[in-house]
């Protein structure tokens, strides 16, 4: 059985679980020292790294929008000025969907990993890096999306192409829809 070859072995770090508790001074660091460049950051399209914009620790971005340079002038002249802090709800994208890794150690090594990624080049990438491999390891293989909205360019892939590596055999996870909305 393929489970009874695979021996984990966790580390228990330092959690924060409030984001503002996440970008003060001395929180633990779970971004690394230098967080996500600009590809990643704005992998989406909707959000890009402003390379002058300083970013809160732990945080991938950070965007400024403005209009012109005189912001206090223009809220002294406002005739209304509405300050607040919003909450809102965690929010799932509801893919059509789960989501689905397959990998496969070829015989000479190379990795193929089959999903249905948003950024194969960004999944080869950050999988490689994850494990230590060369990119040139492995090979992503772009399947159908079935709906991502931003949620399936990279989750599983490192550790379906991991598993694969420790069993020597194919490893295939599909997530069930309740799994979906607890990842």
């Amino acid at each position: 059985d393929a489970a009874q070859r695979v021996a984990v072995r966790l580390e228990p770090l330092p959690a924060v679980l409030d984001p503002e508790a996440a970008m003060a001074d001395g929180a633990p660091l779970v971004l690394g020292a230098g967080g996500p460049g600009p590809a990643e950051a704005g992998v989406h399209g909707a959000v890009t790294a402003d390379g002058d914009e300083p970013r809160p620790r732990n945080c991938a971005a950070a965007t400024r929008i403005r209009a012109g340079d005189d912001v206090a002038g223009v809220l002294a002249a406002a005739a209304a000025v509405v300050r607040g802090r919003y909450h809102v709800p965690a929010a799932h994208q509801g893919f059509l969907e789960p989501h689905t890794v397959m990998a496969e150690i070829d015989p000479d090594g190379t990795c193929t990993v089959w999903t249905p990624t948003q950024g194969s080049f960004l999944s080869r990438r950050i999988t490689a890096e994850m494990l230590g491999w060369p990119e040139t390891r492995i090979r992503v293989v772009p399947m159908p999306v079935g709906g991502g909205f931003g949620g399936k360019i990279l989750l599983l892939e490192p550790l379906i192409a991991l598993l694969a590596a420790a069993v020597g055999r194919p490893v295939r996870l599909t997530l069930t829809r309740t799994e979906e909305f607890l990842l």
